[in-house]
C-alpha cells in the first residue's frame, strides 16, 4: 500500500490547494484550528516531493506557518529539518504503528531532542539554564548550529557552557572550536569508520585546562629570614651632580619589554584566527544540517 494514502485526507486537499495559490493574493497560512502533529509534517514533505512549487516559495509559506510560535524568526529551515526528520522516521515506522505515529503532536518550540533533554527551546534559547547533568557533543553541536542559523551572537553558547561546567570562558571557546571541527571533518570524511560521527556525538563534551605547575618540594620548612638592607639617606643639597654609570639591566628590561609586546600582539593574531575558524566551522555546521 502507498504510504501517501495514510495522510491524504481533506486537510492534505486543503494544503495543496493553499500551496498552489500562494503569490496569487490567496492566504498562504494554516487554518487557527489546524492541529500542529507528525501527520501535518509528513503532508508537508509529499507536497514538497511533489514538486509544484520551488523551495524559496515553500521557505516564504513555512515563515508564515512558523509565526504560530511567538517571537521567533528566520526558522523556516530549522522546520525543514524537522519535516525531514519526521518523513524519515515515517518511512521506517511499522504500518501496524502509523495511526499512532502519525497523530503524536509536535512542539515548534523544539530544537533538537538533545537540548530538550536539558531544558533549551526556542523560549528559552535566549537564556538557557545552566546544564546540572553531564552535555554531550551533539547538544553542543545543535546549540551552535541553531544559534548560527539564527544570526544571534557568539557569547550564547559560551555563556551557557561556562554557567553549566564552571570552566574559565576563553577554555569553553576553544573547546566549542574544537567540537564543531571535529564534527565538521568526520562528516566530510567518507571512509570514517560507521560508529565514529555517533560515538563522537554521544560522547560527553570536555573542556581541557592545563594543568597548574607545582613546586618541586612541598615541605613547609621556615623560609630563611630576609634582610633588608636599611635605605641610604639622601642628602639634602648635593654640592655637585654625580655621573652614574649607564645602568646594564636598562637594556635587558627594554629588550624584554619589547618581547613582550610582540607576544601580546602574536596573540591577539591568533584570537583572531580562532574567532574566523569558530565562524567558518559554524557555517560548515549549518549547511550540512541543511542538506542531511
Amino acid at each position: 500500500m502507498d504510504r501517501k494514502a495514510f495522510v491524504d485526507d481533506d486537510l492534505f486537499q486543503h494544503l495543496r490547494s493553499c500551496l498552489l495559490q500562494s503569490g496569487k493574493g490567496r492566504p498562504r497560512t494554516l487554518p487557527s484550528d489546524v492541529q500542529i502533529t507528525k501527520k501535518l509534517l509528513v503532508q508537508l514533505w509529499f507536497l514538497k516531493e511533489e514538486g509544484e512549487k520551488p523551495w524559496t516559495v515553500i521557505d516564504e509559506w513555512l515563515a508564515k506557518f512558523d509565526q504560530r510560535v511567538d517571537g521567533m524568526e528566520k526558522s523556516a529551515t530549522h522546520l525543514w529539518n524537522l519535516i525531514n526528520t519526521t518523513a524519515k522516521e515515517f518511512g521506517r515506522c511499522d504500518e501496524a504503528d502509523l495511526g499512532e505515529f502519525l497523530a503524536e503532536p509536535v512542539g515548534l518550540d523544539l530544537i533538537s531532542q538533545e537540548l530538550s533533554k536539558l531544558g533549551i527551546v526556542k523560549s528559552t534559547f535566549a537564556d538557557p539554564p545552566p546544564s546540572q547533568s553531564a552535555i554531550s557533543n551533539k547538544a553542543v553541536v545543535d546549540f551552535e548550529a541553531y544559534r548560527n542559523s539564527q544570526g544571534l551572537p557568539k557569547h550564547r553558547a559560551i555563556h551557557w557552557l561556562t554557567s553549566s561546567s564552571g570552566e574559565p570562558s576563553a577554555a569553553v571557546q576553544v573547546a566549542i572550536n574544537s567540537a564543531v571541527k571535529t564534527y565538521t571533518g568526520l562528516v566530510k570524511n567518507k571512509r570514517r569508520h560507521p560508529d565514529t560521527l555517533d560515538n563522537f556525538l554521544k560522547s560527553e563534551f570536555c573542556v581541557p585546562h592545563k594543568r597548574l605547575k607545582t613546586s618541586a618540594s612541598n615541605d613547609q620548612s621556615p623560609q630563611a629570614e630576609v634582610k633588608v638592607k636599611p635605605f641610604p639617606k639622601l642628602c639634602a643639597v648635593s654640592p655637585k651632580p654625580k655621573l652614574y654609570k649607564k645602568c646594564e639591566n636598562c637594556d635587558e628590561l627594554k629588550s624584554k619589554n619589547e618581547a613582550l609586546v610582540d607576544m601580546v600582539h602574536s596573540l591577539q593574531k591568533e584570537n583572531c584566527s580562532i574567532k574566523k575558524d569558530l565562524n567558518e566551522s559554524c557555517n560548515e555546521v549549518s549547511r550540512l544540517k541543511e542538506s542531511a
